[in-house]
């Protein structure tokens, strides 16, 4: 930042005591510590004429604050709703942009759900769960209506796993967050000035605990490392899961290609599957020792 990277603003500050109250909640089980945190970050940002506010005395700041004044307001959708415009679209463009949209919503929509599924523990050995194709057809549905109020792709979000953590674990959730997303339709003043920093923290939190599921990479073959460490760190570096997942598949393939190459022209086999047989090996001769002890 302009101070050379020390951590002088205030709202980073607050968002950073907001995450650790929830933090210090989630290990007393307050099933409600996202809540508390991130409403108690908002309200004290609401006040104005501090270094926090998430109004502050300036142009935007004014108008923020104006619009929160009204509490209640419902905005005319007439100038959203099925404005769609292909005039401007070639054939060689059109085909551009529907592949586009299409890997970035498939390849986002299938992070998500892996990730958070991975985390509820009800996924298979094979990298399945339970209703998926009704998943992924609910996200697909939800980007085509989505469309015709002018929106982005609807996707799959990795929010949802606050959810998770909290113990959500059915669609009735789903119905609850559908209708509060309803009310907040009328109540968008107010939604809409809640600052990032007070709701970044839940996601960090999140994040961390996701983070278990690295656990099950085989850190000790550097293929899988690799590539790993290389989806992991691409998504927050360009904001994006698509851009993770391209990044990790596309060097696994290069990495994978030259392994059978190599295999083909050399008779050298795969040195990845050497490495993992060699795991389970001795995941094995563990398993068998402490069979022993118990049963000395």
């Amino acid at each position: 930042d302009e101070e050379g990277g020390q951590m002088t603003s205030g709202t980073a500050w607050v968002g950073i005591l907001g995450t650790l109250i929830m933090v210090i909640l989630m290990c007393y089980k307050f099933r409600s510590a996202f809540i508390i945190g991130i409403g108690f970050v908002t309200f004290i940002s609401w006040f104005r004429g501090t270094d926090i506010t998430y109004f502050p005395d300036n142009v935007g700041g004014n108008d923020r604050y104006d619009y929160f004044k009204k509490v209640v307001s419902v905005e005319s959708l007439d100038k959203v709703i099925a404005k769609y415009d292909f005039g401007a679209l070639s054939g060689g463009d059109s085909a551009i942009a529907i592949i586009t949209l299409l890997y970035v919503d498939f390849l986002d929509t299938s992070g998500t759900l892996l990730a958070i599924i991975s985390s509820m523990g009800i996924m298979d050995e094979n990298g399945d769960f339970p209703k998926s194709r009704a998943a992924f057809s609910t996200d697909a549905l939800a980007t085509i209506f989505g469309s015709l109020f002018g929106l982005s792709p609807i996707t799959s979000y990795i929010e949802s796993a606050a959810g998770v953590e909290v113990g959500s674990r059915t669609g009735l959730t789903s119905v609850f967050v559908a209708f509060f997303f309803f009310l907040s339709i009328f109540f968008a003043p107010i939604i809409a000035s809640i600052p990032a920093w007070a709701t970044g923290g839940s996601l960090i939190i999140v994040g961390a605990l996701m983070a278990r599921s690295l656990a099950k990479v085989h850190w000790s073959n550097p293929a899988h490392a690799f590539t790993a460490f290389v989806t992991v760190i691409v998504m927050p570096l360009t904001y994006s899961i698509a851009y993770g997942l391209i990044a990790g598949i596309g060097s696994w393939i290069v990495i994978k290609s030259v392994f059978f190459i190599v295999e083909k022209l050399f008779k050298i086999p795969d040195p990845s599957v050497i490495v993992i047989a060699k795991e389970i090996d001795d995941s094995s001769t563990d398993d068998e020792k402490k069979e022993d002890v118990v049963d000395a």
